[in-house]
Protein backbone atom coordinates (compact mmCIF):
# COMPACT_ATOMS: atom_id res chain seq x y z
CA UNK A 1 0.00 0.00 0.00
CA UNK A 2 3.25 2.49 0.71
CA UNK A 3 4.61 1.38 -2.26
CA UNK A 4 1.28 2.22 -4.42
CA UNK A 5 0.97 5.75 -2.44
CA UNK A 6 4.54 6.52 -3.20
CA UNK A 7 3.95 5.50 -6.55
CA UNK A 8 1.16 8.13 -7.64
CA UNK A 9 3.37 10.69 -5.90
CA UNK A 10 6.45 10.14 -8.21
CA UNK A 11 3.56 10.08 -11.17
CA UNK A 12 2.33 13.48 -9.90
CA UNK A 13 5.16 14.81 -9.69
CA UNK A 14 6.95 13.89 -12.93
CA UNK A 15 3.29 15.00 -14.86
CA UNK A 16 4.16 18.32 -12.70
CA UNK A 17 7.46 18.68 -13.81
CA UNK A 18 6.26 18.10 -17.71
CA UNK A 19 3.61 21.11 -16.76
CA UNK A 20 6.43 23.14 -15.24
CA UNK A 21 8.47 22.32 -18.82
CA UNK A 22 5.72 23.25 -20.98
CA UNK A 23 5.42 26.55 -19.47
CA UNK A 24 8.65 27.19 -19.75
CA UNK A 25 9.18 26.39 -23.31
CA UNK A 26 5.75 28.85 -24.37
CA UNK A 27 7.53 31.37 -22.04
CA UNK A 28 11.19 31.31 -23.11
CA UNK A 29 9.41 31.43 -26.85
CA UNK A 30 6.60 34.62 -26.38
CA UNK A 31 8.41 36.16 -23.34
CA UNK A 32 12.36 35.77 -23.35
CA UNK A 33 15.26 34.58 -21.00
CA UNK A 34 14.43 37.29 -17.92
CA UNK A 35 10.66 35.80 -17.98
CA UNK A 36 11.76 32.22 -18.23
CA UNK A 37 14.14 32.69 -15.21
CA UNK A 38 11.30 33.93 -13.42
CA UNK A 39 8.87 31.72 -14.01
CA UNK A 40 10.96 28.54 -12.98
CA UNK A 41 12.04 30.49 -9.68
CA UNK A 42 8.61 31.38 -8.95
CA UNK A 43 6.85 28.00 -9.79
CA UNK A 44 9.85 25.84 -8.52
CA UNK A 45 11.33 27.90 -5.50
CA UNK A 46 8.97 29.77 -3.86
CA UNK A 47 5.48 28.38 -4.75
CA UNK A 48 7.27 24.95 -3.86
CA UNK A 49 5.21 23.57 -7.39
CA UNK A 50 6.96 20.10 -7.40
CA UNK A 51 7.36 19.44 -3.90
CA UNK A 52 3.20 20.42 -3.71
CA UNK A 53 1.56 19.46 -6.61
CA UNK A 54 3.50 15.84 -6.40
CA UNK A 55 2.48 15.15 -2.60
CA UNK A 56 -1.15 16.78 -3.33
CA UNK A 57 -2.11 15.20 -6.54
CA UNK A 58 -0.53 11.86 -5.22
CA UNK A 59 -2.89 11.57 -2.47
CA UNK A 60 -5.88 12.49 -4.73
CA UNK A 61 -4.57 9.87 -7.44
CA UNK A 62 -4.35 7.37 -4.70
CA UNK A 63 -7.53 8.36 -2.60
CA UNK A 64 -9.49 7.79 -5.77
CA UNK A 65 -8.06 4.45 -6.71
CA UNK A 66 -7.57 2.89 -3.17
CA UNK A 67 -9.77 4.62 -0.87
CA UNK A 68 -13.09 3.50 -1.94
CA UNK A 69 -11.30 -0.29 -2.02
CA UNK A 70 -10.31 -0.44 1.35
CA UNK A 71 -13.44 0.94 2.94
CA UNK A 72 -15.78 -1.88 0.55
CA UNK A 73 -13.51 -4.41 1.81
CA UNK A 74 -13.85 -3.20 5.56
CA UNK A 75 -18.08 -3.50 4.68
CA UNK A 76 -17.45 -6.90 3.78
CA UNK A 77 -15.81 -8.13 6.91
CA UNK A 78 -18.63 -6.88 9.33
CA UNK A 79 -21.71 -8.51 10.10
CA UNK A 80 -25.14 -6.35 10.70
CA UNK A 81 -29.05 -7.33 10.97
CA UNK A 82 -30.95 -6.28 8.04
CA UNK A 83 -31.71 -2.67 9.21
CA UNK A 84 -28.08 -1.40 9.98
CA UNK A 85 -27.00 -3.36 7.16
CA UNK A 86 -29.48 -0.86 4.59
CA UNK A 87 -28.82 1.82 6.49
CA UNK A 88 -24.96 1.74 6.33
CA UNK A 89 -25.10 1.04 2.53
CA UNK A 90 -26.96 4.15 1.83
CA UNK A 91 -24.37 6.09 4.30
CA UNK A 92 -22.07 4.72 1.91
CA UNK A 93 -23.25 5.47 -0.91
CA UNK A 94 -23.68 9.04 0.36
CA UNK A 95 -20.60 10.06 1.47
CA UNK A 96 -18.21 7.82 -0.02
CA UNK A 97 -19.41 9.12 -3.51
CA UNK A 98 -16.59 10.99 -6.01
CA UNK A 99 -19.54 13.45 -7.47
CA UNK A 100 -20.53 14.41 -4.14
CA UNK A 101 -16.91 14.87 -2.68
CA UNK A 102 -15.73 17.17 -5.69
CA UNK A 103 -19.40 19.19 -5.99
CA UNK A 104 -18.65 19.83 -2.31
CA UNK A 105 -15.13 20.81 -3.01
CA UNK A 106 -15.72 23.49 -5.80
CA UNK A 107 -16.82 26.15 -3.28
CA UNK A 108 -13.73 25.82 -1.33
CA UNK A 109 -11.90 25.68 -4.28
CA UNK A 110 -13.25 29.29 -6.16
CA UNK A 111 -12.92 31.03 -2.79
CA UNK A 112 -9.55 29.82 -2.24
CA UNK A 113 -8.67 30.77 -5.97
CA UNK A 114 -10.22 34.09 -5.48
CA UNK A 115 -8.44 34.84 -2.09
CA UNK A 116 -5.14 33.61 -3.88
CA UNK A 117 -5.06 35.96 -6.92
CA UNK A 118 -5.97 39.21 -5.16
CA UNK A 119 -2.69 38.40 -3.22
CA UNK A 120 -1.01 39.61 -6.41
CA UNK A 121 0.44 37.55 -8.64
CA UNK A 122 4.06 38.34 -9.90
CA UNK A 123 4.94 37.70 -13.28
CA UNK A 124 3.36 39.04 -16.36
CA UNK A 125 1.68 38.13 -19.61
CA UNK A 126 1.60 33.83 -20.14
CA UNK A 127 3.46 33.24 -17.27
CA UNK A 128 1.47 34.81 -14.85
CA UNK A 129 -1.99 33.29 -15.60
CA UNK A 130 -0.40 29.81 -16.63
CA UNK A 131 1.44 30.66 -12.66
CA UNK A 132 -2.20 31.31 -11.48
CA UNK A 133 -3.58 28.20 -13.45
CA UNK A 134 -1.25 25.81 -11.79
CA UNK A 135 -1.30 27.36 -8.07
CA UNK A 136 -5.03 27.97 -7.73
CA UNK A 137 -5.74 24.06 -9.10
CA UNK A 138 -3.84 22.71 -5.66
CA UNK A 139 -7.25 24.26 -4.35
CA UNK A 140 -8.99 21.85 -5.42
CA UNK A 141 -6.79 18.90 -4.94
CA UNK A 142 -7.28 20.08 -0.87
CA UNK A 143 -10.69 20.59 -0.83
CA UNK A 144 -10.82 17.01 -2.57
CA UNK A 145 -8.71 15.58 -0.05
CA UNK A 146 -10.40 17.47 2.83
CA UNK A 147 -14.02 16.62 2.28
CA UNK A 148 -12.69 12.91 1.64
CA UNK A 149 -11.40 13.25 5.01
CA UNK A 150 -14.07 14.67 6.47
CA UNK A 151 -16.96 12.59 4.58
CA UNK A 152 -15.42 8.92 6.03
CA UNK A 153 -15.31 10.38 9.38
CA UNK A 154 -19.02 11.12 9.26
CA UNK A 155 -19.51 7.61 7.70
CA UNK A 156 -17.16 6.19 10.62
CA UNK A 157 -19.48 8.42 13.32
CA UNK A 158 -22.86 6.28 11.51
CA UNK A 159 -21.00 3.19 11.87
CA UNK A 160 -20.26 3.83 15.79
CA UNK A 161 -23.68 4.29 16.13
CA UNK A 162 -24.53 1.11 15.05
CA UNK A 163 -22.03 -0.86 16.54
CA UNK A 164 -23.33 -2.85 19.06
CA UNK A 165 -25.35 -3.94 16.17
CA UNK A 166 -22.13 -5.00 14.54
CA UNK A 167 -19.80 -7.74 14.34
CA UNK A 168 -17.06 -9.23 12.41
CA UNK A 169 -17.44 -12.20 10.57
CA UNK A 170 -14.26 -13.44 11.17
CA UNK A 171 -11.56 -11.69 13.40
CA UNK A 172 -9.56 -9.06 12.09
CA UNK A 173 -6.51 -10.57 11.31
CA UNK A 174 -3.17 -8.48 11.90
CA UNK A 175 -2.88 -8.25 8.08
CA UNK A 176 -6.33 -7.24 8.09
CA UNK A 177 -6.45 -4.68 10.95
CA UNK A 178 -2.97 -3.53 9.85
CA UNK A 179 -4.08 -2.90 6.45
CA UNK A 180 -6.70 -0.41 7.87
CA UNK A 181 -4.06 1.61 9.98
CA UNK A 182 -1.61 1.89 6.95
CA UNK A 183 -4.44 3.72 5.14
CA UNK A 184 -5.34 6.30 7.61
CA UNK A 185 -1.12 6.46 8.86
CA UNK A 186 -0.13 6.92 5.44
CA UNK A 187 -2.90 9.05 3.74
CA UNK A 188 -2.88 11.01 6.93
CA UNK A 189 0.95 11.78 6.86
CA UNK A 190 0.81 12.72 3.35
CA UNK A 191 -2.06 14.53 3.75
CA UNK A 192 -0.25 16.73 6.70
CA UNK A 193 2.96 16.97 4.51
CA UNK A 194 1.18 18.18 1.45
CA UNK A 195 -0.74 21.14 3.67
CA UNK A 196 2.95 22.40 5.53
CA UNK A 197 4.11 22.53 1.62
CA UNK A 198 1.74 24.51 0.74
CA UNK A 199 1.62 26.75 3.78
CA UNK A 200 5.47 27.28 3.22
CA UNK A 201 4.89 27.93 -0.36
CA UNK A 202 2.15 30.80 0.85
CA UNK A 203 4.83 31.98 3.24
CA UNK A 204 8.06 32.13 0.32
CA UNK A 205 5.97 33.18 -2.74
CA UNK A 206 6.19 36.78 -4.36
CA UNK A 207 2.71 37.98 -3.33
CA UNK A 208 2.30 41.72 -4.36
CA UNK A 209 -0.04 42.25 -0.77
CA UNK A 210 2.56 41.47 1.91
CA UNK A 211 0.61 42.38 4.79
CA UNK A 212 -2.96 42.61 3.70
CA UNK A 213 -5.90 40.81 5.57
CA UNK A 214 -6.22 39.29 2.08
CA UNK A 215 -3.06 37.04 2.37
CA UNK A 216 -3.64 36.41 5.76
CA UNK A 217 -7.21 34.41 4.78
CA UNK A 218 -4.58 32.15 3.16
CA UNK A 219 -4.24 30.38 6.21
CA UNK A 220 -7.61 29.43 7.19
CA UNK A 221 -7.50 25.98 5.42
CA UNK A 222 -5.22 25.06 8.06
CA UNK A 223 -7.79 25.81 10.74
CA UNK A 224 -10.34 23.22 8.73
CA UNK A 225 -7.74 21.35 6.80
CA UNK A 226 -5.73 20.24 10.02
CA UNK A 227 -8.04 19.22 12.92
CA UNK A 228 -10.20 17.11 10.46
CA UNK A 229 -6.73 15.32 9.47
CA UNK A 230 -5.61 14.42 12.66
CA UNK A 231 -9.33 12.94 13.73
CA UNK A 232 -9.31 11.40 9.90
CA UNK A 233 -6.19 9.43 11.20
CA UNK A 234 -7.24 8.08 14.74
CA UNK A 235 -11.28 8.09 14.93
CA UNK A 236 -11.92 5.28 11.98
CA UNK A 237 -9.14 3.18 14.11
CA UNK A 238 -10.87 3.80 17.00
CA UNK A 239 -14.18 3.16 15.73
CA UNK A 240 -12.23 -0.75 14.32
CA UNK A 241 -10.47 -1.33 17.37
CA UNK A 242 -13.91 -0.86 19.17
CA UNK A 243 -15.86 -3.32 16.66
CA UNK A 244 -13.12 -5.57 16.87
CA UNK A 245 -13.17 -5.66 20.31
CA UNK A 246 -16.91 -5.91 21.29
CA UNK A 247 -17.08 -8.91 18.71
CA UNK A 248 -14.14 -10.82 20.35
CA UNK A 249 -15.26 -10.12 23.67
CA UNK A 250 -19.39 -11.21 23.33
CA UNK A 251 -17.29 -15.05 21.66
CA UNK A 252 -15.74 -15.33 24.10
CA UNK A 253 -18.54 -14.81 26.60
CA UNK A 254 -20.53 -17.27 24.34
CA UNK A 255 -17.54 -20.17 24.90
CA UNK A 256 -17.47 -19.27 28.43
CA UNK A 257 -21.42 -19.48 29.23
CA UNK A 258 -22.13 -22.01 26.52
CA UNK A 259 -19.17 -24.41 26.50
CA UNK A 260 -17.74 -24.33 29.91
CA UNK A 261 -21.04 -25.29 30.99
CA UNK A 262 -21.53 -28.41 29.24
CA UNK A 263 -18.30 -29.35 29.86
CA UNK A 264 -18.11 -28.75 33.58
CA UNK A 265 -21.58 -30.20 34.19
CA UNK A 266 -20.82 -33.46 32.58
CA UNK A 267 -20.27 -36.29 35.12
CA UNK A 268 -17.67 -38.34 33.11
CA UNK A 269 -14.70 -35.89 32.77
CA UNK A 270 -12.14 -36.46 35.17
CA UNK A 271 -11.02 -33.45 37.42
CA UNK A 272 -7.49 -33.52 35.59
CA UNK A 273 -9.35 -32.80 32.61
CA UNK A 274 -11.55 -30.16 34.07
CA UNK A 275 -8.32 -28.27 35.84
CA UNK A 276 -6.88 -28.46 31.85
CA UNK A 277 -10.07 -27.49 30.27
CA UNK A 278 -10.26 -23.98 32.30
CA UNK A 279 -6.31 -23.49 32.05
CA UNK A 280 -7.02 -23.51 28.69
CA UNK A 281 -10.02 -21.08 28.34
CA UNK A 282 -7.62 -18.37 30.83
CA UNK A 283 -4.95 -18.85 28.33
CA UNK A 284 -7.14 -18.16 24.89
CA UNK A 285 -8.53 -14.98 27.34
CA UNK A 286 -4.97 -13.77 27.90
CA UNK A 287 -3.65 -14.42 24.49
CA UNK A 288 -6.78 -12.76 23.21
CA UNK A 289 -6.62 -9.39 25.25
CA UNK A 290 -2.87 -9.21 24.64
CA UNK A 291 -3.46 -9.47 20.49
CA UNK A 292 -5.78 -6.76 21.52
CA UNK A 293 -3.18 -4.42 23.21
CA UNK A 294 -1.00 -4.70 20.18
CA UNK A 295 -3.33 -2.69 18.07
CA UNK A 296 -3.43 0.51 19.93
CA UNK A 297 -5.23 3.60 18.45
CA UNK A 298 -1.94 5.64 18.50
CA UNK A 299 1.32 4.61 17.95
CA UNK A 300 5.24 4.60 16.75
CA UNK A 301 4.04 4.88 12.85
CA UNK A 302 2.23 7.90 13.71
CA UNK A 303 5.13 9.78 14.78
CA UNK A 304 6.38 10.79 11.30
CA UNK A 305 2.99 13.10 10.91
CA UNK A 306 3.37 14.32 14.91
CA UNK A 307 6.66 15.62 13.91
CA UNK A 308 5.46 17.08 10.97
CA UNK A 309 2.63 18.73 12.77
CA UNK A 310 5.05 19.96 15.24
CA UNK A 311 6.94 21.59 13.13
CA UNK A 312 3.90 23.25 11.02
CA UNK A 313 2.93 24.68 13.98
CA UNK A 314 6.05 26.08 14.87
CA UNK A 315 6.49 27.66 12.09
CA UNK A 316 2.83 29.08 12.05
CA UNK A 317 3.52 30.50 15.37
CA UNK A 318 6.30 32.22 14.29
CA UNK A 319 5.03 33.27 11.35
CA UNK A 320 1.72 35.28 12.55
CA UNK A 321 2.78 35.93 16.05
CA UNK A 322 5.74 38.54 16.03
CA UNK A 323 6.19 38.43 20.23
CA UNK A 324 6.95 34.86 20.23
CA UNK A 325 9.14 34.87 16.66
CA UNK A 326 11.27 37.96 18.29
CA UNK A 327 11.59 35.49 21.70
CA UNK A 328 13.18 33.04 19.67
CA UNK A 329 15.09 35.07 17.55
CA UNK A 330 16.89 36.21 21.10
CA UNK A 331 17.30 32.87 22.29
CA UNK A 332 18.87 31.86 19.34
CA UNK A 333 21.12 34.84 19.38
CA UNK A 334 22.25 33.76 22.91
CA UNK A 335 22.81 30.27 21.60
Amino acid sequence: MLARLILCVIKATIAIAVLIILGSIITLLFQGKASLYSFIMESVVNFNGLLVGGFGYGLLFFLKSNGKTILIKLLNIIELDSDSALFLQQQFNRYISWKRISLSSLPFYLIGSVVLINCGYPLHGFSKYYLIFFSTSIYFVASFIFFFFLFVIIFFMKLDSHNRNISIKKELISMDLNSFNMFFIITTTVGILALYLGFRGTLTATFALEDSFIRILLTLPIVLFMPTTLLYSFYPRYVLKKINEHTIIEKLKYINQTYSKEFLQNDTITLKDRLDFERNLMDLKDKVYSELKQFPVFSLRDSFSIFILIVFFIQFVLHNDPTISIFFKKILKII
